[in-house]
């Protein structure tokens, strides 16, 4: 089988007995680095390197008391201090969340149709990238006005004027299903993006 991409971050699913969890590796030549859910928090931490080890099939990854075990990309065997979870199945549609947290975006939403993502960063920048990815929009991220209900981000350059509204209505993903904790409309120069976001924070 051949090795796993490198650089590259992925998000697996584990069903347990005490309900499901999440981790995440990010693969490297010969090596992962592993983030493990707070349960798992020992001495070093939830985060550890796993080089490379001999497997009669798959790539396995091994340190002290926790191995990976991955058959394909999207299937995954997990041990740590001697408990198995055999059932990890990656979770792509959370990948782009858990990455934008890492890299400390504040708040994050999508929509459809056409699809896009806006990630905001307080104090920073906004980030929308729109039309399938085609095409994106990088604004300051201005002091917001929050209401009761809503908060709202008003940018404007030479290029592009940005609204974000967000409001505390919980909303459904129309492509994934998921359920999300806020709904977000984008104006941007005169169109209009609907969709769902939650706070990363």
């Amino acid at each position: 089988m051949p090795p796993q991409e490198t650089l590259r971050d992925y998000t697996y699913r584990c069903d347990s007995p005490d309900g499901p969890f999440t981790f995440r590796i990010r693969t490297g030549p010969g090596e992962i680095a592993i983030w493990l859910p707070e349960r798992f928090e020992g001495p070093r931490g939830t985060y550890r390197v796993l080089g490379q080890v001999r497997a009669a099939s798959g790539v396995k990854y091994q340190d002290g008391p926790v191995t990976v075990w991955t058959k394909g990309l999207d299937e995954a065997l997990l041990e740590v201090d001697g408990e198995e979870f055999l059932s990890c199945r990656r979770n792509a549609q959370r990948e782009p969340w858990v990455e934008a947290e890492r890299l400390g975006v504040d708040f994050r939403a999508i929509g459809q149709e056409p699809g896009w993502h806006l990630e905001i960063r307080e104090g920073e920048r906004i980030t929308f990238v729109y039309a399938y990815g085609d095409r994106s929009a990088i604004m300051p991220a201005p002091e917001p006005e929050r209401t009761s209900d809503a908060t709202v981000y008003h940018a404007e350059t030479e290029a592009h004027d940005l609204t974000v509204t967000i409001t505390t209505d919980p909303c459904t993903d129309t492509m994934s299903g998921e359920r999300l904790l806020a709904t977000v409309v984008v104006e941007l120069d005169g169109e209009t993006f609907r969709g769902c976001g939650r706070s990363l924070r």
